[in-house]
């Protein structure tokens, strides 16, 4: 079966940045290169893509340290 790409730089992990699970139906997403950084994409922000690019966005591009 064949894998969406974004599983080559993520995975799903259990708890968020803060050690908890978060809200029911929240995943939580670990990098796996760079930062390292763990984001999490709420239920609410499921059904509005606008919402997520603009997160990753900022998690990607506004945050990177030199």
């Amino acid at each position: 079966m064949k894998k969406s790409p974004i599983y080559l730089f993520y995975e799903i992990v259990a708890n968020g940045s803060d050690g908890t699970p978060g809200d029911n139906g929240n995943v939580h997403y670990h990098c796996l290169h760079g930062a390292h950084k763990i984001c999490t994409i709420k239920k609410s922000m499921r059904s509005n893509l606008n919402g997520v690019f603009s997160f990753l966005f900022n998690l990607i591009f506004l945050t990177e340290s030199y």
